[in-house]
């Protein structure tokens, strides 16, 4: 209803956080094997679609709501791209989910560039933040069922330590640090 209301009045930007917002706690509830999380994902994505696109034809958006627009935007897309490595994982297709996983800009894993040592969540949104940490422990069980040919996954897999480790003061769950401490 909230999101309905703010695209009648023309609140674009604070439908799609909304959007956002549910998104990513259907995402979380997916990563954590509840039911009702893919079929809310699959609407949620297709409701802030249907935003952007009446966004892009409205006469009523200003400068600086476009940029909100374009700001709530790429958050929508980045929990897009979590959702389809989650599918991925699920799938079996486990080389899949690591690729795209390593691919995600957000979390500077790829194992060809340096190490970034700024904080990545310092441009994150708390939405993307939420989904993290689960993120994190489906590449490394990923990585247990992918062979190392090249050292490309260790090299991943010390990105994700070094991830965890400069982050411990966001008390991620338990088991995120045990899965850490036993790929080490």
């Amino acid at each position: 209803q909230s999101v309905e209301i703010h695209k009648r009045v023309g609140a674009f930007a604070m439908a799609l956080q909304t959007v956002n917002k549910c998104l990513s706690d259907a995402v979380c509830a997916l990563a954590h094997n509840m039911l009702d999380g893919e079929s809310r994902a699959v609407a949620l994505i297709q409701s802030g679609n249907e935003i952007l696109e009446t966004a892009r034809y409205s006469s009523e958006a200003s400068v600086q709501d476009k940029d909100l627009i374009s700001e709530q935007q790429i958050i929508l897309r980045q929990l897009e791209a979590i959702l389809h490595i989650y599918r991925l994982a699920r799938a079996g297709q486990t080389v899949d989910a690591l690729r795209e996983t390593i691919k995600l800009p957000c979390l500077h894993l790829d194992p060809q560039s340096s190490n970034v040592s700024v904080d990545v969540f310092r441009n994150l949104s708390p939405h993307v933040q939420a989904c993290v940490p689960d993120l994190l422990k489906v590449a490394l069980n990923c990585m247990d069922n992918v062979r190392d040919t090249d050292g490309t996954l260790r090299a991943v897999k010390s990105k994700i330590a070094n991830l965890v480790a400069s982050n411990m003061s966001r008390n991620w769950p338990q088991d995120l640090y045990q899965k850490v401490a036993q790929c080490i």
